[in-house]
């Protein structure tokens, strides 16, 4: 191995034209700084935005340091937050070797707010329009409102157990109302006039299988995952425990979905609101009227601390009503139109929430046709409503206006067979079903193997959700939604009268 001293080093002038092992070594060193020198007069007037590091070796301590070119390193650290604030001074480093913050989460006061432009009269009247805005008052559903409110607040400062069934028909101001009313009664608490309680709301179409309901309860209330069966128990323990806490409220919104034979999800619900501890009220909220009746034991005691409150279907009037005070000071929607809307909503399903989502679909048409032209009347018509009716068709209805006669009549079936309250439909009711109304109204009867072949269709059309392993004991629902059934049902005279029956 060969040794050369400092001096030794300095005196000789090496030959660049000259192979020896430490020509490619200087003329690396060289090229480098040379590049580092202008890239250093490049970036000079960057941003200070990026943060940069200094290199305290000198040019000589850079030559003797110098790495081989196996082992190569860059020249360089990093510099923590902490390191920077310590250190006022100018930074600079090579673009090669800047150091970008990853995973820091900037404090919200500092964080770039997004612009937001002036809303225009459309903007404000969508959003008015949409369903999840929660408004001040629910026209149409005072007296509901107050009573439940009542109930609740009673039940709250009494520390008391509770059960509340609320029952009609999609679109009626069930969820609505319940939210209000928690909505109100969180105020009375942030106002120290009532007593702290803890509220969590489910929806039973998005819980599948029901024992789903445990963990997402448990972790509504204390934040930690854990199984369904220790779920289960956790609860029962909490409900049964004498403690100090606050009372529970629970929202179950389609808690009909949670009714399954074999599972028990619902009946525990409702039992640990008699617990003497459990402070747990129970709202439940379902489509179908006086389930309630075929879920409970029918013990006296199974029927202490039990309300019922039955939402009536909306009439053209409040369906008008409610669209107007969505719009309260938007003059957007001519009169005649609001009413067009109300009264095609109530000829087919009296929901509430169609009629606002038609109604915002025709602030949109009206937007795109001014913006096109800008001599077109700013109103609302009832030509804009029929084409934001059309427009609101979803590809389920599409779908379902174009299957076979007998495709119409299963889903009719299951529809009847929904309509009677039934807890759970299997493959074999739908079958009698449907062939007790072929006999009914002279229509030649299939066979059950093309019944069935019906069935798969729609199921693999996504149209209903069912098991095909367990035969004529699957179990059978709506995957679409049974309002857009009812719709397309009501087209036909043919169903329609069926769908009154």
């Amino acid at each position: 191995m060969l040794c050369f001293t400092t001096s030794q080093v300095s005196d000789r002038q090496p030959d660049l034209t000259r192979s020896h092992p430490f020509s490619k070594r200087v003329n690396r060193r060289s090229v480098r700084v040379a590049i580092r020198d202008q890239e250093r007069a490049d970036f000079k007037n960057e941003s200070d935005n990026d943060v940069y590091v200094e290199s305290t070796e000198t040019e000589n301590e850079l030559s003797e340091n110098e790495p081989s070119p196996k082992r190569r390193r860059k020249n360089g650290k990093r510099i923590t937050t902490s390191e920077k604030i310590s250190q006022p001074g100018k930074i600079t480093t090579p673009p090669k070797i800047r150091v970008k913050s990853i995973g820091q989460i900037k404090p919200l006061a500092l964080r770039q707010q997004p612009t937001t432009e002036p809303q225009t009269f459309y903007d404000r009247a969508r959003s008015m329009l949409r369903l999840e805005e929660v408004p001040d008052t629910l026209p149409c559903r005072e007296k509901e409102y107050k009573q439940l409110y009542e109930r609740v607040k009673s039940a709250i400062e009494q520390f008391s157990g509770h059960r509340i069934f609320i029952s009609g028909q999609p679109g009626t101001g069930k969820t609505a109302t319940v939210r209000q009313v928690v909505k109100n009664l969180q105020q009375k608490v942030e106002e120290k006039e009532l007593i702290p309680f803890e509220f969590v709301e489910i929806n039973g179409m998005e819980i599948k299988p029901p024992e789903k309901a445990y963990p997402i309860i448990w972790k509504a209330l204390t934040g930690d995952h854990v199984t369904f069966k220790d779920a289960e128990i956790l609860l029962a323990q909490t409900f049964s425990a004498p403690s100090r806490r606050g009372p529970i409220l629970l929202m179950i919104d389609e808690f009909d979905t949670l009714v399954k034979k074999k599972s028990t999800v619902i009946y525990n619900l409702l039992n640990w609101t008699t617990f003497l501890n459990s402070y747990f009220i129970v709202i439940a909220l379902t489509n179908r009227i006086d389930l309630y009746v075929n879920m409970l034991p029918l013990s006296s005691d199974s029927r202490m601390g039990l309300d019922r409150f039955s939402f009536a279907p909306y009439t053209h009037a409040e369906l008008a009503i409610i669209v107007k005070s969505r719009l309260e000071g938007i003059d957007l929607f001519t009169n005649e139109a609001i009413e067009f809307a109300a009264r095609k909503v109530s000829s087919i399903t009296q929901d509430a929430r169609n009629a606002l989502c038609i109604c915002s679909r025709a602030v949109g048409i009206l937007e795109s046709l001014v913006k096109k032209d800008d001599t077109v009347n700013n109103k609302v018509t009832i030509e804009i409503i029929k084409e934001a009716i059309k427009k609101t068709i979803t590809p389920w209805s599409r779908y379902i206006r174009k299957c076979s006669f007998q495709a119409k009549l299963f889903l009719c079936s299951l529809y009847l067979l929904r309509k009677d309250e039934k807890l759970e439909i299997e493959y074999k009711d739908i079958a009698e079903k449907f062939i007790k109304l072929c006999k009914g109204k002279d229509i030649p009867q299939p066979t059950y193997t093309e019944i069935s072949d019906i069935a798969y269709d729609l199921a693999s059309s996504l149209i209903l959700i069912m098991d095909p392993s367990k035969d004529i004991c699957a179990s059978v629902d709506f995957n679409a939604n049974e309002e857009e059934v009812q719709i397309v049902l009501n087209e036909d005279p043919f169903f329609r009268d069926m769908i009154k029956l």
